[in-house]
């Protein structure tokens, strides 16, 4: 409440020589039309530059937090007792057809509270971030490895993940496996390209080879790929009063995940609360995917108890997620 509130005059023991700077600057001012920081930070000393003994680094704000374990991750915070868990059926396959997906048998095994696909998504079903072509869940092409195919909420984490074996074990998915694309340069000739060739291009590059004094030709071949992350992705989901829902994840990209959230679930953005505390590491991973926010996001509206949903690192063409 920094508009409603006189700030004391007086120099005080805790208040910095800057700091009073920084409010003298402000008198006078509507309070709130600036930047009027609790104490200000130094620009950081040159390394190569040897300081005063005394002087050290400014420590990160939850460094103590994080050496001693005090740190609260999405891991770590108390889920309310009702809170149902989620699991994801995964494509055992790299490339094939989803011939039968049995949900009504599923929705029968123990503990399960729930099962849905891709015709129980209120709203949008493809979640690309960047591009399209990002299912939340397979329609029919399986294009990859640990594809979501469905997802069980039930009472416990066990239950979620047992009920997702029986599921496969049961016959009650059956999917046609076909040969997959492990060459890139064969699927290449035969067409088979994930994304539309891209072409970035400035001026007449023809004419400038045939300009040349000298043309070198010769060809290269990168084998490099899409990273792996070994960064899992976990999230508690809570309905609210008004049919939102409250998203606890440590995502890089909350608005992104609120954008996508609200577009599957046929809500408005602002009915999306995302609430980012910290992040391990994250990198694009931490930002892309939210398939799994959002199925916990569509069980928790569906059921109304809160879900949640921890993963390994299968659940995606690159590296995300298994729940429970």
């Amino acid at each position: 409440m920094r508009t409603l509130t006189k700030l004391n005059q007086e120099r005080g023991p805790d208040v910095s020589a800057d700091s009073a700077a920084a409010r003298e600057e402000q008198k006078g001012r509507i309070k709130g039309d600036g930047p009027l920081a609790r104490d200000t930070v130094h620009n950081a000393p040159l390394r190569h530059v040897q300081q005063p003994s005394q002087q050290h680094a400014q420590a990160h704000e939850s460094a103590v937090k994080h050496v001693t374990g005090r740190a609260a991750y999405i891991d770590d915070l108390k889920a309310p007792a009702d809170t149902l868990h989620i699991a994801l059926g995964l494509s055992k396959v790299a490339h094939g057809r989803l011939t039968e997906l049995d949900l009504a048998r599923i929705r029968l095994l123990p503990g399960v509270v729930d099962a849905v696909g891709v015709d129980d998504v209120p709203g949008h079903t493809d979640i690309g971030p960047v591009f399209p072509g990002d299912p939340i869940f397979v329609e029919s092409e399986i294009s990859y490895a640990g594809q979501v195919l469905f997802a069980v909420a039930a009472e416990s984490q066990r239950a979620a993940r047992e009920a997702v074996k029986a599921a496969f074990d049961a016959g009650m998915v059956k999917v046609d496996a076909q040969a997959p694309s492990l060459d890139p340069v064969a699927a290449t000739e035969r067409g088979e390209l994930v994304r539309p060739t891209h072409v970035q291009q400035r001026g007449d590059w023809e004419q400038a080879l045939t300009d040349a004094a000298h043309v070198i030709e010769g060809e290269q071949f990168v084998g490099g790929q899409e990273h792996f992350y070994l960064e899992g992705q976990a999230c508690l989901v809570t309905p609210t009063e008004d049919e939102g829902v409250v998203v606890h994840t440590s995502n890089q990209h909350p608005s992104e995940t609120q954008k996508l959230v609200a577009e599957v679930l046929g809500i408005p953005l602002h009915a999306v609360t995302v609430e980012v505390r910290r992040m391990g590491g994250g990198f694009w991973s931490a930002a892309a995917p939210v398939a799994l926010r959002a199925c916990a996001c569509r069980v928790a509206r569906i059921c109304a108890p809160p879900a949640s949903a921890t993963p390994s690192t299968t659940a995606t063409g690159w590296a995300w997620m298994t729940a429970a």
